[in-house]
């Protein structure tokens, strides 16, 4: 065997080539080599026709023998060696400081080193393995304990004495690894709630509210009526905002912008309604969830590797459900049953529902989004007979006051917000064998979150309604409705 046949390599390229030889001869697939060797399958590929065509020479990285790219650049040596040579009197350490540019690992300690030498053994680290940034930090301050002046640093490094004074001090405070620790900057625009808050409640109101005659906004409108209101804002800002809701401008400006022209005249009066809110009056935001099947359903879950879950895309129904619901604001309390169907009987079911339960109360508001059978005569006509005198002094019951939202305006339904935290807590990923079986986790999931904030009226925790998309509060720039989720 000549010289020229003998390849050297090591332990991990002889792992690599007994796996590819095996690709080659067809016993296991790219794929399964990829995994076996937590490569990517184009690096395998790439490999593959290396070792095809170079045969066992191909396994080898082909940055042997090559200068490393971590190296110090020959013009930061050269300009250490000149300086030394004519402008400073402390040959001895900058020819130690060039030694830890070569070979870190072969310097000698000076006492102060000693006195740190956790910090030491972690800036040589950075110096062997670092990027150029920490490298160029370490050797500074290995420069600084050695003794080195500051000035002459400086001039070595092309850095500004404030800069290595700053670092000095960092490493004196807080060790060599506070020097890899940023100064954290200013939140992200599109994460103020203060731009969020003014460009939802924007979007939400009608652009003839702004003397705009148009039915759906455009940016430059928007840009321009937030200037007026002292909130300056650029067309990419709005865009990250509503992305970062969930939301597509082309769809942000069709369901979050109400068409109804008495937007502003019920929105102030359901603000009016809860900034006077008495100790013993109650506020409901009223909807219904669904219709629903109740069978597998799919979402984000936890698994072990190797595992694909999979969600029939044809299935065959166990069942349906309706939840009609009301959310108390001031205690944050669920009322909720179910039904057949979404009409006017089963809110007067509601409304006997929740007159009882909150007998004795002084006022009782319904505030519910503008679907026909929240609107009908014979609703109007049962408030109307509840409200009689006669009927309340017998029955004990509140006064009820409907204040409905603007046309277009699910996204201020603060139960649609309640109903997203429930879907996305027990009907995603679920699969329930039967309706009842969905009734228990539904009862079970309401009775929790009320007992819970029965309990915690001002915290909501980080259990599974703090997954609740917004507070259960009313307000203009609220968007109660999950886009993603509902």
């Amino acid at each position: 065997m000549t010289g020229e046949d003998i390849i050297i390599i090591s332990q991990k390229e002889l792992r690599r080539l007994h796996v590819i030889q095996k690709v080659l001869e067809g016993i296991i697939k790219q794929v399964e080599a990829a995994k076996i060797l937590s490569l990517s399958r184009r690096q395998i590929r790439r490999i593959v026709k290396r070792v095809r065509s170079q045969g066992s020479r191909g396994i080898i990285h082909r940055s042997r023998g090559r200068p490393s790219n971590r190296r110090v650049s020959p013009k930061t040596g050269e300009r250490v060696i000149t300086l030394s040579r004519t402008q400073y009197k402390d040959i001895e350490g900058l020819q130690w400081l060039i030694q830890a540019i070569k070979d870190p690992q072969t310097i000698s300690w000076t006492e102060r080193m000693r006195i740190r030498p956790q910090d030491t053994t972690e800036l040589l680290h950075k110096v062997a393995k670092g990027g150029q940034r920490e490298r160029k930090k370490a050797l500074i301050l290995l420069g600084r304990m050695w003794g080195i002046s500051i000035n002459t640093l400086c001039l070595i490094f092309s850095t500004s004495l404030k800069t290595v004074r700053r670092d000095w001090k960092k490493f004196n405070d807080m060790g060599a690894e506070g020097l890899s620790r940023r100064r954290p900057g200013p939140a992200p625009k599109a994460e103020d709630e203060t731009i969020k808050s003014a460009v939802f409640s924007m979007i939400h109101s009608p652009p003839c509210e702004h003397k705009i005659n148009r039915t759906s906004w455009k940016f430059e409108d928007i840009c321009r009526c937030l200037s007026q209101q002292g909130v300056h804002v650029s067309k990419n800002l709005i865009s990250k905002v509503i992305k970062k809701a969930g939301y597509k401008w082309r769809k942000a400006k069709t369901v979050l912008t109400s068409n109804d022209p008495k937007y502003r005249e019920k929105l102030n009066r359901i603000k009016s309604i809860l900034s006077t809110l008495g100790e013993n009056d109650r506020f409901c935001s009223i909807d219904e969830f669904g219709p629903f099947a109740i069978k597998m359903k799919g979402g984000k879950r936890l698994v072990g590797p190797n595992e694909y879950p999979q969600v029939p895309q044809f299935q065959k129904s166990k069942g349906w459900l309706i939840v009609t619901a009301a959310l108390e604001l001031s205690q944050n309390q669920v009322t909720h049953f179910y039904s057949k169907a979404k009409n006017t009987t089963e809110m007067i079911k509601l409304l006997d529902v929740l007159l009882e339960r909150y007998r004795g109360c002084d006022k009782l508001y319904f505030s519910w989004d503008a679907a026909s059978w929240h609107a009908s005569k014979a609703l109007y006509k049962k408030v109307k007979s509840v409200n009689l005198s006669d009927y309340r002094a017998e029955a004990q019951t509140p006064v009820v006051e409907l204040a409905p939202l603007p046309k277009s305006a699910q996204f201020l339904n603060v139960i649609e917000s309640v109903f997203s935290g429930m879907a996305r807590a027990i009907i995603h990923n679920s699969d329930y064998q039967s309706v009842e079986e969905a009734v228990t986790a539904i009862d079970r999931y309401f009775q929790e979150r009320n007992e819970h904030f029965l309990n915690h009226p001002k915290k909501a925790g980080k259990t599974i309604w703090g997954s609740e998309i917004v507070v259960s509060e009313f307000a203009e720039s609220n968007n109660c409705k999950d886009a993603k989720r509902r």
